[in-house]
C-alpha cells in the first residue's frame, strides 16, 4: 500500500493543491513562499498533530465564512440549509487522500470500505476540519454577537466589541 497523491484544500494559502508521491522517494521543490511548507504542515496537522487554528484557513475564505454567520444574526427563522454544514464546507480546511492498496492488503483498510467486493486500487479518503455541533456553534455565535449589537443599540454608540465577526468569535473558541 501506498500514499498515491493528496488533494489539499483551503489550508492556508493553498486553495487547490495536488501532490503526487513517486515510488521511493518524493522531494517539494519551488521557489520560496510557494507553499512546500505549507503543504507538509497540512499533512502533518491532518495526519497526526490535528490541531487546527483559524489561521489553518485561507484567509480569503474568512470574507464569505464571516458572511454566512452575519447571515445566521440577520435572519429572523434560520432554515435547515443555514444550518447544513454543506454551506460552510467549501470554504473548510479538508484533505483527500488516496490509497493505492492491493487486495493482499484489504486487512488494513476494511474498516473504510462499505463491502469487501472492492478488488483492490485507488482507495480515498477525505478528512475535513468541521465543526462538531455547527448548531451550537451556531447558537453561541448568535448569543455572543447579539450581546454586542445589544450594547451598542442601547448605548447608541458602535464601539468594536469581541466577537467584531464570526473569525475573531472562532479565534477564542
Amino acid at each position: 500500500m501506498k500514499i498515491d497523491f493528496i488533494k489539499i484544500k483551503n489550508f492556508r494559502k493553498l486553495n487547490s493543491c495536488k501532490i503526487e508521491f513517486s515510488e521511493k522517494e518524493t522531494i517539494f521543490v519551488g521557489a520560496n513562499n510557494s507553499g512546500k511548507t505549507t503543504a507538509m504542515d497540512a499533512l502533518i496537522t491532518f495526519l497526526k498533530r490535528k490541531e487546527f487554528k483559524t489561521q489553518d484557513f485561507t484567509i480569503s475564505n474568512w470574507t464569505v465564512l464571516n458572511k454566512i454567520a452575519e447571515s445566521w444574526i440577520t435572519k429572523s427563522d434560520l432554515s435547515e440549509g443555514d444550518k447544513s454544514i454543506k454551506l460552510l464546507e467549501p470554504y473548510l480546511p479538508s484533505l483527500d487522500l488516496w490509497l493505492n492498496v492491493d487486495t493482499s492488503e484489504l486487512r488494513y483498510v476494511s474498516h473504510l470500505i462499505p463491502n469487501l467486493d472492492w478488488e483492490g486500487g485507488l482507495l480515498g479518503i477525505r478528512l475535513i476540519f468541521q465543526p462538531k455541533n455547527l448548531e451550537a456553534l451556531i447558537e453561541d455565535y448568535i448569543v455572543s454577537r447579539g450581546k454586542v449589537n445589544k450594547l451598542n443599540s442601547d448605548s447608541g454608540k458602535n464601539v468594536e466589541l469581541w466577537p467584531k465577526d464570526f473569525w475573531q468569535f472562532c479565534e477564542k473558541n
